[in-house]
């Protein structure tokens, strides 16, 4: 908010202790293909662990003249790590 050139903030859901995992799958026109995934949950009693990632890809919609890549086409692969350490009730570390 009010910032001249933009900012961006991303957060992400923190791992628990309590399982959970999911996935998602996107198919479209212009050979559009998406990949959503999340696992997270418990590593040991006091370390729990969550992985996100994600894939897309999509061929250009402008019809390219000549020689060269498809500059508005979309490839990307994204991947987030995080561990939380809680030894004791008021002492926590998160990475």
């Amino acid at each position: 908010r009010n910032a001249i050139g933009g900012a961006m903030n991303i957060l992400y859901k923190e791992p628990s202790q309590d399982f959970e995992a999911a996935a998602k799958a996107i198919a479209g026109n212009f050979g559009t293909q998406e990949y959503y995934g999340v696992v997270s949950g418990p590593l040991t009693e006091t370390l729990s662990g969550r992985v996100n990632f994600s894939y897309r890809e999509r061929d250009g919609v402008i019809e390219e003249i000549g020689q060269g890549s498809d500059i508005d086409s979309i490839d990307s692969e994204n991947i987030a790590v995080q561990f939380k350490w809680q030894p004791l009730d008021n002492v926590e570390a998160n990475i």
